[in-house]
């Protein structure tokens, strides 16, 4: 039998199953971990990922302006996906503290 395409839940989308299904030509159709949607934010910080724009926003309503992907140097963990915010805007920003730091020159 050849399948062409897997349903499943987020149990599904790990990396390895991911990497297989796109090497096997199947489509997957399972939500995405938490984790992976999310990274390992907390919600009340005030950053939330803006799916039109593909980006983070921050609380004020600025969107990240560069995403930068840090590859991990082992094979079994996921990349990182750091996404940049305009530190001049962070410098005006009324909700700044606690989340910039003065005299930083980048915020992500």
């Amino acid at each position: 039998m050849k399948v062409d395409t897997v349903i499943g839940d987020t149990a599904y989308s790990s990396k390895d199953n991911i990497a297989y299904t796109k090497s096997h030509d199947i489509d997957l159709v399972s939500k995405l971990h938490p984790i992976v949607t999310n990274g390992t934010r907390r919600e009340a910080d005030g950053f939330v990922y803006n799916k039109d724009a593909g980006t983070y926003m921050c609380k004020a309503g600025h969107l990240a302006t560069n995403r930068k992907v840090d590859k991990s140097k082992s094979d079994k963990k996921n990349v990182r996906h750091r996404y940049m915010f305009d530190v001049e805007k962070c410098k005006l920003c009324p909700f700044r503290k606690g989340c910039y730091k003065d005299g930083a020159k980048t915020k992500s």
